[in-house]
């Protein structure tokens, strides 16, 4: 038999596969870091300022990125195919035209404005970076629970300091502010970063999933913990709607709906568990019943921070039906606001400013007028829109997941709008706008067309200049701030020479008024009154009248200068007007007690001294009161010619409460002092029988009363 001979092919060579290595998400870690990380006591607000001016210079460094790169097309793109795009430009348009033109402080308005359009180019530049690419979803996800979980360490650390101090209050919980500056801000960014994590912990790889699984518990944990009344009802009220739907939409009449509602009870059940835990352990380590005052502010519509909000929303929208198409202008609500009176003495004492009506959708309304307001309600009916035309068209079931936690993002914003005020705060707009970019990238995945428009670099220079106007406002803004600081420091340390300085190096055309409401110009206007330059300090304080005319400590200030150079009916006047805004506000009613004393307006004078709080420690307020009452009490009893009623008129001048009441009274009344006196006197001497009724009516008739 013939051998055969078989042919050994040779080894093949198989490339070796590249080493993979994880995709570093750097434009997200970039934008999460300045919207989480930056802070600095440089500057008078730490967080706000600081994280604007940095955002600003990433969005102008990601798209100037994304044009060099050649993604023009892609911007362009994008932008025409999308309608939630076309609703941000719609809204920033109207909102621009009508509340920058309207405004009275440039610098105010384009910061409010560049908020929301930074927000806005942040979202259109981050989907066309990743654009197409399907790991986004995971890539976002990892990088928000890393930098959930980097806050929760900072909130873990400042809880940690109050329990060791045993200081866990209501109160101290204020002083949980890391990151954010406030500890309802946190509390609220903590709430767009949930869906997030939340998807995360179901669907990512097992080392992330780890991690997302600790960042949601945590995040829920916090959102409790921090007291945040408008979450603790966004919690509640977001999970109970997007979960009706989400029964609704994918359970009824569906087969393996009984597994599937097993594993939504024990995701419900497990949340509730944490709730309830996370309530016990507080109570148990805090002092007093803070979490019962909670509960009982958010049920109680008397409760007095009810009633203030309430009384804020009402006045709002008597600011709305001023202007209602154009709106007073962009950052001006903390302006106009000032000249409704609010019955709280540390408003009426100048002590405290509203800066935002606790309610995004009468700030808004009010700004920017009616059509601006529509534009900015339809960027989250397109969203939502959106949301469930990709829910109609993807049967994909964590994808559908997916969009039901970003739609519990967006159902969250829109509910502690109502309560809160998200928009003054970069960060979460940020937020809402990565929930956004999520959504839009998932609809440009399923419904981007195939024929392209061509390329066109106008959208791109378009949102590079806003981006660059937005690092140059934030610029100005931050130099400003800076040097308002240093003010504060020296003014506070008594070197007045150096203080002025920085007043007048603060102050420029796009930083007119500090982040409390306060005109620059005040500052420097009160050291020059300080230092008797008096032509200075009527410039810089007439400037600031100017600017905020409701402003009771700049009215004081300014009529206090025109007493000091002798123009007294001016004084007189401003000080009445603060009267109207502050009824209250002691340093008025003292300069009018002088100025109507000094006129020999003698009932005025006690008068206006019997308004100021009997408690002021102000030593003025003691002299004034000693000699104005001793002298209305002399003019008084010379037109009495009764011994016995004059007697008892000056029994009423001897008792502090009572002829301060009797003041109250007697403008109650539409009395003079004199007759409110005589008729209190008779009252008492019949009550003591020391008259006769008949006697008593001669009396009462003899004065007029």
């Amino acid at each position: 038999m013939a051998k055969t001979s078989k042919t050994i092919p040779k080894a093949s060579k198989v490339a070796a596969p590249p080493l993979s290595f994880p995709q570093i998400p750097l434009p997200l870690i970039a934008a999460m870091g300045i919207i989480c990380c930056i802070y600095t006591l440089r500057v008078m607000d730490p967080v706000q300022i600081p994280k604007f001016l940095g955002y600003s210079i990433f969005v102008f460094g990601l798209f100037i990125w994304l044009f060099i790169k050649g993604k023009r097309q892609d911007l362009a793109e994008l932008f025409s195919q999308n309608a939630m795009l076309w609703a941000c430009a719609a809204y920033l348009g109207i909102s621009g035209i009508v509340g920058i033109y309207g405004a009275s402080m440039l610098g105010d308005a384009l910061l409010e404005w560049g908020k929301w359009a930074l927000g806005a180019l942040g979202m259109w530049g981050i989907v066309v970076f990743y654009r197409k690419k399907t790991e986004f979803r995971d890539l976002v996800c990892q990088t928000t629970t890393a930098f959930t979980l980097i806050a929760c360490v900072f909130v873990l650390s400042d809880i940690s300091k109050l329990i060791i101090a045993n200081n866990l209050t209501h109160s101290s919980s204020y002083s949980i502010n890391s990151l954010f500056g406030h500890k309802n801000i946190l509390s609220e960014v903590l709430f767009l970063m949930l869906p997030f994590n939340l998807y995360a912990a179901f669907y990512g790889k097992k080392i992330a999933r780890f991690f997302a699984v600790i960042a949601a518990i945590l995040s829920l944990i916090f959102m409790i913990a921090l007291l945040s009344r408008s979450i603790w009802i966004t919690l509640a009220l977001s999970t109970t709607i997007t979960g009706i739907l989400y029964v609704f939409k994918e359970f009824l009449g569906k087969k393996q709906a009984s597994t599937q509602l097993k594993k939504i009870g024990l995701f419900a059940g497990m949340s509730f568990v944490i709730v309830v835990i996370s309530l016990g352990l507080y109570t148990g380590l805090s002092k007093g019943d803070a979490i019962q005052k909670q509960f009982s502010s958010i049920t109680n519509i008397q409760h007095a921070a009810n009633q203030d909000r309430l009384k804020k929303w009402q006045q709002t929208w008597q600011l709305f039906e001023e202007q209602p198409f154009t709106g007073i202008g962009i950052g001006d609500w903390k302006v106009e606001i000032l000249k409704f009176v609010t019955k709280n003495s540390e408003i009426e004492a100048g002590k405290l400013f509203f800066q935002r009506p606790h309610n995004d959708y009468l700030w808004v309304l009010s700004e920017t007028g009616i059509f601006s307001f529509i534009a900015y309600l339809s960027i989250f009916g397109t969203a939502i829109f959106m949301v469930f035309r990709l829910l109609q068209k993807t049967e994909n079931i964590a994808t559908r997941n997916w969009l039901y936690l970003l739609l519990n993002g967006i159902i969250g914003y829109l509910i502690f709008s109502f309560f809160a005020f998200p928009r003054e705060r970069i960060e979460e707009i940020f937020f809402l706008h990565l929930i956004f970019a999520a959504v839009l990238q998932e609809y440009d995945l399923l419904f981007s067309a195939e024929n392209s428009p061509k390329s066109n670099p106008i959208p791109a220079g378009i949102a590079i200049f806003i981006a660059l106007v937005c690092v140059y406002v934030g610029y100005e803004r931050f130099q400003g701030e800076t040097e308002l600081r240093k003010f504060e420091i020296n003014n506070k340390a008594g070197k007045y020479p150096e203080a002025l300085e920085n007043a007048l190096t603060a102050y420029r055309p796009l930083f007119e008024m500090d982040p409390i409401s306060t005109p620059i110009r005040f500052f420097s206007g009160t050291l020059y009154l300080q230092m008797q330059n008096f032509p200075l300090a009527k410039e810089h304080l007439e400037a600031a009248h100017a600017l905020s005319p409701h402003h009771v400590q700049v009215m004081n200030n300014l009529a206090g200068l025109y007493f000091m150079t002798k123009d007294y009916k001016k004084a007189k006047t401003i000080y009445e007007n603060v009267l109207v805004y502050a009824p209250k506000y002691e340093d008025a009613l003292l300069s009018l007690a002088a100025i109507s004393f000094n006129e020999k307006n003698q009932e005025k004078a006690f008068y206006y001294v019997c308004q100021i709080d009997t408690s002021s420690q102000n030593a003025k307020y003691k002299d004034y009161l000693k000699n104005i009452v001793q002298q209305e009490k002399m003019a008084i009893l010379a037109q009495i010619t009764e011994l016995e009623l004059a007697t008892q008129v000056a029994q009423i001048f001897d008792k502090k409460v009572w002829y301060i009441g009797l003041v109250t009274r007697a403008e109650q009344a539409k009395n003079s002092v004199l007759k409110q006196s005589v008729l209190e006197a008779v009252a008492e001497m019949l009550r003591l029988k020391g008259i006769t009724r008949e006697e008593g009516t001669t009396l009462t008739q003899k004065y007029g009363t």
